[in-house]
């Protein structure tokens, strides 16, 4: 692993050694330890040749830790890691102001501390209420392949069983007078908790 100013030019064996030039600057690396002496006695024969040429440092972790890595609340605040935008928004065109950087989770915590001063009830912004755990670009980060089948399954299983308890379940006329207005009441809860955070967003 060697940095971009790497002297490529530079690189040479001497004795038993590695030599190469990092922005002017000599370095070495000892081979032997690496090799077997008995059967490489010599490295003078051998070359030097650079194979990746620039490589990216990708953080993987559960997808709490990455959150929680990049200053997000947690996973189940319905933000996702890479993005500005919200469980419901998901499977969405992006744009570049929708991706997360660095620069991005710093201005969500600035603007989560400026809306805490007048509503404790705040929990986050865009997801985001803490100072980074890690220095990283969230876009170096990889959600654990995991996660996207469970998040499905967990959806599947939600809806499967509401539709059984809503629709398939036969129920007495004056029961399924009382399931109906229950699922009245929940849409309507649910209509009134968007408008909610539609007015508190604006």
């Amino acid at each position: 692993m060697l940095p971009k100013t790497l002297e490529k030019h530079s690189l040479i064996m001497r004795n038993n050694h590695l030599i190469y030039r990092v922005t002017g600057v000599e370095r070495s690396i000892d081979l032997r330890p690496h090799f077997d002496i008995e059967v490489v006695p010599s490295f003078t024969p051998f070359r030097t040749s650079v194979v990746v040429s620039n490589f990216h440092d990708l953080c993987v972790g559960d997808l709490a830790f990455l959150a929680m890595a990049i200053g997000m609340n947690n996973s189940a605040g319905a933000h996702c890691v890479h993005c500005l935008k919200g469980a419901s928004q998901f499977n969405c065109n992006l744009t570049t102001q929708d991706i997360r950087t660095k620069a991005s989770l710093t201005t969500c915590l600035n603007d989560y501390h400026i809306r805490r001063l007048t509503d404790k009830s705040v929990r986050n912004h865009y997801g985001v209420n803490k100072v980074s755990l890690l220095d990283i670009d969230p876009q170096r980060t990889i959600v654990p392949i995991l996660h996207c089948p469970m998040g499905l399954v967990d959806k599947v299983l939600v809806n499967f069983k509401q539709w059984t308890a809503h629709d398939i379940e036969q129920l007495p006329e004056e029961r399924n007078e009382v399931r109906q207005n229950f699922r009245s009441s929940v849409a309507n809860l649910l209509a009134a908790k968007a408008t909610e955070a539609e007015a508190k967003g604006a």
